[in-house]
């Protein structure tokens, strides 16, 4: 079986998504496209490229990514508390500095390599520039810089911020996505949480749209660490196809 697959990425908990690469291995399906977005680049590329160190440098590295992507999560609450921060603090010094440790950790992490048309790696960021979601390719590190880049958290880069700030999930028809369960958020209560809601509600519906088009769609709950997450993506997808 030849599967077209796409991940969503609007969270950290996606940094263990090569659970799902190692289901559908042992399944023997062969992934003729696989597209992604935000945090799920990262399993994605170690998957395809180290496939059998991947867990293991996943694993090693799950303290360090925590640090920096720990509280991502594009939800109506995380923005409004982001937004809060930024009002109370100057944050341009410490902006740069992220974005280096961000940088660093990419470099560190992520095998140097070409990605080109040819590939079965689509890696989607959001060009602010034409304003619409782009596969990119070039160096895998400026790629992978491009497609991890949230607003509130670090300014894009060339340009460029995660699809999955606007999406959740890549813009594309797949055979199967993957997509972690949202979690129950309480009801605005003010200006600000009501403004980010409305905002938020965007994201979803954009969501839903493209969850419409997907042959299958396997939703996979969220857990706190890295080995927990990593098995519940491998039991769901594979228990989807049994």
């Amino acid at each position: 079986m030849i599967l077209k697959i796409s991940l969503g990425g609007d969270s950290f908990n996606y940094y263990s998504a090569v659970g799902v690469f190692k289901a559908l291995d042992e399944l023997k399906i062969n992934l003729d496209e696989i597209h992604c977005c935000g945090l799920s680049c990262i399993p994605a590329v170690l998957w395809l490229y180290n496939k059998d160190n991947s867990y293991n440098i996943l694993f090693n590295y799950y303290e360090k990514a925590e640090k920096i992507f720990g509280e991502v999560k594009v939800t109506e609450n995380s923005i409004v508390e982001r937004l809060k921060l930024i009002y109370k603090t100057v944050r341009k010094s410490s902006e740069q500095k992220k974005f280096e440790e961000l940088r660093t950790f990419i470099e560190e992490l992520i095998p140097e390599f070409e990605i080109d048309i040819y590939s079965p790696l689509k890696i989607h960021a959001f060009n602010l520039e034409t304003q619409n979601d782009e596969i990119l390719y070039g160096n895998s590190k400026e790629v992978l810089l491009k497609s991890v880049i949230y607003p509130l958290e670090y300014y894009p880069f060339d340009g460029f911020i995660s699809s999955a700030w606007l999406t959740i999930v890549p813009p594309v028809e797949s055979d199967l996505t993957v997509i972690l369960e949202e979690e129950k958020n309480s009801l605005p209560n003010s200006a600000m949480e009501y403004l980010m809601y409305s905002t938020y509600a965007k994201s979803i519906y954009l969501k839903n749209h493209i969850l419409s088009k997907s042959k299958m769609v396997v939703r996979v709950p969220l857990r706190n660490d890295f080995r927990g997450q990593s098995l519940v993506f491998h039991r769901k997808v594979k228990s989807s196809f049994s």
